[in-house]
């Protein structure tokens, strides 16, 4: 199942792929220097000087032979690698990585991480699902970390001996469990548990302001068609929306259904009658007039809203992006359900 960080991405990544890349690499040909041989004159050595050279070769071999198996045998097994050469698959990892202070091992990303500014002097592998494999192989990475819900590519890239480390993200355990994981792999578990305690305590932070407020009964749109109610996804049971949403203070419309995002129809939309609707808008900058449209688009079918339903509009595509600034969505959740952190009852 595909993360609605990749469903954002989909499209666009599918029309930069090559499913053939790989093909190329499965089957690798090594080519050797052509052998020189050198060829002795028999009247060149007697057999005197022969057999000294041979028993100086055999004198040669067996104290070559005894000072390697003591040298194999004192020598130290040299621990794992730490990756210093670091490749990244989503923005959620890349915005992760550089979180945890790491940054500076990264030599490729995808061509959908903009985040943060750093990322634009980082060599871009393609896209989410359709990497260049020419540019990952190029880039000599010693570690390429991914979403458990690529595991064509963990497959692939394992073929070609490369070392990946997959993760889930999908909800708040998981984005804290993957910054653990990747400090880790990269020799600095100290890094996630900062990351962490400060991921977790913003996240309270909300919480407390929302504890003993009423819990409105909400929907969580994730994208729609533009400009018309069609093609609607809805964040459900699951998805780290909806954990923020419990978090912040509401209540899902969808209190059953588990799958993290679900499509749903014209005709159940009739049904909901939410008291908030929150609508994540993937543009990248939050203009108002998008906001404005996006609230009158609603407006124009009060049938589908209550009596006293609220629009609450959120512009931009990180909010798709479980990583780091996941807290920052989760304030704007609060403002959206009951109000700023000053203003709110």
């Amino acid at each position: 199942m595909r993360t609605v960080e990749t469903e954002t991405h989909i499209r666009h990544s599918r029309a930069s792929g090559n499913p053939n890349l790989f093909e190329r690499f499965l089957d690798p040909r090594f080519r050797g220097g052509d052998m020189n041989f050198v060829h002795w004159d028999n009247s060149f050595l007697t057999a005197q000087r022969l057999l000294f050279l041979f028993g100086l070769a055999g004198w040669l071999a067996v104290a070559i032979g005894l000072f390697t198996a003591c040298d194999e045998k004192e020598r130290p097994v040299a621990p794992q690698t730490v990756p210093l050469r670091v490749i990244t698959h989503l923005p959620s990892l890349t915005e992760t990585v550089f979180a945890l202070g790491l940054g500076n091992r990264l030599v490729g990303v995808t061509d959908f991480c903009h985040y943060p500014a750093e990322t634009a002097a980082i060599a871009k592998i393609g896209g989410i699902f359709t990497p260049s494999t020419e540019q990952v192989l190029a880039l000599r990475p010693d570690l390429i970390v991914l979403d458990q819900r690529q595991p064509e590519l963990v497959e692939r890239y394992g073929t070609l001996g490369l070392r990946t480390l997959a993760v889930d993200t999908s909800n708040l355990p998981g984005i804290m469990a993957t910054a653990r994981a990747i400090a880790a792999a990269l020799g600095a578990p100290e890094a996630a548990e900062r990351f962490v305690a400060d991921f977790q305590g913003r996240l309270d932070a909300v919480a407390r302001r929302a504890a003993g407020r009423p819990a409105p009964k909400t929907l969580v749109i994730i994208s729609h068609d533009p400009g018309e109610l069609r093609e609607v996804w809805a964040a459900v049971k699951g998805s780290f929306h909806d954990d923020l949403l419990r978090l912040a203070g509401g209540t899902n419309v969808f209190p059953n259904p588990s799958g993290r995002y679900i499509k749903i129809a014209y005709e159940e939309l009739l049904a909901l009658k939410p008291e908030i609707v929150i609508s994540i808008l993937t543009e990248t900058t939050a203009d108002p007039a998008l906001v404005a449209r996006e609230e009158a688009l609603w407006r124009a079918a009060p049938q589908l809203l209550g009596p006293s339903s609220r629009v609450c509009p959120l512009v931009g595509e990180w909010m798709h992006v479980p990583g780091p600034r996941v807290p920052i969505l989760a304030e704007a959740f609060f403002a959206c359900l009951h109000g700023s952190p000053e203003t709110a009852p």
